[in-house]
């Protein structure tokens, strides 16, 4: 979808540019500059933002064509100025927004994380107004289609131009930001970046799964949520770091590799390479949404629960990180305290 050809879109995203700044203006008070770093930040968060998304994604791309057919067809410049909504890294943009708001407290004179600390909530609105704004791309951002047609209604799905529903996935993704914007807003007053950073990533990961239309390379991998993992893999390991004196402090870390692994699993199983031997009736995995009316009679009349076994077993790890993320912070607080 060509952005310049949804301008519902390019002023929902103006607007959601502004009013972050608004909240943002009223987050730095103790400042310095702060009209200044407000208005950097703005600035500087939507050309880097721009830049940055439109760069990782040449990055995807350019490992799509690598393993596919070869880099002889790969078109850089197609893939850095092309203006379809669909050839975009969202968390390209997040990278980006987050370098303008440091270089914007360097500029200002105020220390690149306090800035960062400051800008979080505010990050954290224009990163669920961002999601939400995805309503206007059609079916670009949802999930697979909805076979069940009484669901086929708003804020459940959205519907293609054939009236079919398809589950509104980004509607979920901005109301998880909404709920970590009031998290990082009210419930992080201390080292609200990395904290924030962790929470937008983790429930990502099961939503990306949810999409539809993702960003994948080698069948399955999809890029997006392994960023995510990275992201939060990275921040257990610096509050091992961090943690010096504690025993077993780089147990969260360990525990999210192995929730990594679950992750890996559960993919796998969602595409249909795992349990495909079991029987008839547990053979159809990769159709876990079908998107043919008679998957059920095909697999013997009996429903198959394996897909949502596995996006519970998914739910589980994503709570058990979340554990990891509160203990090790713990046991970082003091070290974070000094820097």
């Amino acid at each position: 979808m060509d952005a310049l050809n949804n301008p519902m879109y390019l002023f929902w995203m103006a607007d959601a540019t502004l009013l972050t700044a608004g909240l943002h203006y009223m987050l730095t008070g103790k400042m310095q500059r702060r009209g200044a770093l407000t208005w950097l930040t703005w600035a500087l968060g939507i050309v880097l933002g721009v830049v940055c998304a439109k760069a990782v994604y040449a990055v995807i791309e350019c490992l799509q064509f690598a393993m596919a057919t070869g880099l002889k067809n790969f078109r850089l410049m197609d893939a850095l100025l092309s203006t379809d909504l669909s050839r975009i890294s969202y968390f390209g943009g997040v990278l980006g927004v987050c370098l303008g708001a440091a270089l914007a407290g360097k500029i200002t004179g105020n220390r690149p994380m306090a800035a960062l600390n400051a800008y979080a909530p505010a990050g954290m609105l224009m990163a669920a107004l961002a999601r939400f704004g995805e309503g206007f791309l059609g079916t670009l951002c949802a999930g697979r289609m909805i076979e069940n047609e009484r669901l086929w209604f708003f804020p459940v799905a959205v519907q293609n131009s054939w009236g079919e529903g398809y589950l509104a996935v980004f509607l979920l993704a901005g109301l998880c930001c909404q709920a970590v914007c009031a998290l990082s807003l009210w419930g992080f007053r201390e080292d609200r970046f990395l904290r924030t950073l962790f929470y937008l990533c983790l429930p990502q990961i099961l939503l990306e799964s949810l999409r539809g239309q993702s960003l994948v390379v080698h069948e399955f991998v999809r890029i997006e949520q392994l960023i995510c993992m990275v992201v939060i893999e990275v921040i257990l390991i610096l509050y091992g770091v961090w943690g010096k004196g504690h025993k077993a402090r780089f147990v969260p870390a360990a525990v999210g590799l192995a929730c990594a692994g679950l992750f890996v699993a559960v993919e796998f199983t969602l595409g249909g390479k795992l349990f495909n031997s079991v029987g008839e009736d547990y053979g159809l995995v990769r159709r876990v949404i079908a998107e043919e009316e008679d998957w059920i009679g095909e697999a013997g009349g009996k429903t198959n629960w394996t897909p949502f076994l596995a996006y519970c077993a998914m739910a589980l790890g994503l709570a058990v990180l979340a554990w990891m993320e509160m203990l090790g912070y713990k046991n970082a607080r003091e070290r974070l305290r000094k820097a």
